[in-house]
């Protein structure tokens, strides 16, 4: 991702470290994938926890996951940024 310490060091081969720029002689490599769930994994995944309070706050459409989910039944909710909730 832009702006990260992964996209400086696999462009540039250098790393920002304590306030200093330190080149990196190792080989970098790039795979693309993810290791996070899907959608189905991750209501498979909440399925043992229908009668649990579900916070969503990760994702780029936490409000719209929660709302689904509220729509299979679940007590969900996307807390806003800055938001404190009482469990």
């Amino acid at each position: 991702m832009e702006g990260t310490p992964g996209r400086e060091l696999q462009e540039r081969g250098q790393l920002e470290l304590n306030g200093r720029v330190q080149p990196v002689s190792a080989r970098v490599e790039s795979y693309d994938f993810s290791a996070h769930a899907d959608r189905e994994g991750l209501e498979s995944f909440l399925n043992e926890y229908r009668d649990a309070r579900v916070l969503v706050n990760h994702g780029d459409r936490c409000e719209a996951f929660a709302e689904d989910l509220r729509g299979e039944g679940f007590d969900a909710s996307a807390p806003e940024i800055g938001e404190r909730i009482e469990i």
